[in-house]
């Protein structure tokens, strides 16, 4: 499984961007998100400002300082 960040303007909550987080993150992530089983790692979650910022160096993509909805998401593999 992968994990993005999707960007929804915040009146229309049209999908206006979507980010990868690189897989070789996964690790980090579940420490930065405080996972403690593997099923939460499937759900959709709001983000810290802190949490957005880890995830915006990771990226190397400006996320923040919109008025839009942020949030990070699982999206299945493809093969």
């Amino acid at each position: 499984m992968n994990h993005v960040i999707e960007v929804f303007d915040r009146e229309t909550e049209e999908l206006l961007k979507t980010v990868e987080i690189p897989f070789a993150r996964q690790a980090e992530l579940v420490a930065l998100m405080g996972w403690k089983e593997p099923e939460d790692a499937i759900y959709v979650y709001d983000l810290s400002p802190e949490q957005l910022h880890r995830i915006e160096e990771w990226t190397g993509t400006q996320l923040a300082g919109s008025n839009n909805i942020i949030q990070l998401a699982c999206i299945a593999k493809h093969k």
